[in-house]
């Protein structure tokens, strides 16, 4: 999930790596953005992420930015506290 703010009304289109979504700024001026687990890269590494928001009269902001993702997971186990019997 990317969030952020930007003119009450305004389009946001959200860029993670190779994906956008449109969403609409609220009356407060926030907005959200949800990708979906296949749209998120796997992996430890750094990904680019832009916000372009377009005002009602046309006028645009950039935001970037980049999201650190680590989807790898290191298990170790610790055999020492095993007992002789594998219990």
């Amino acid at each position: 999930t990317v969030n952020g703010l930007a003119e009450a009304g305004a389009s946001v289109v959200v860029t993670l790596g190779d994906y956008s979504q449109t969403v609409t700024a609220s009356s407060a001026g926030t907005w959200t953005a949800t990708f979906n687990a296949n749209q998120v890269p796997t992996g430890t590494l750094d990904v680019p992420v832009t916000a372009v928001a377009t005002d009602l009269a046309g006028n645009t902001a950039t935001a970037n930015g980049t999201v650190q993702i680590d989807t790898e997971l290191d298990v170790a186990i610790d055999t020492g506290s095993v007992e002789a019997d594998g219990i």
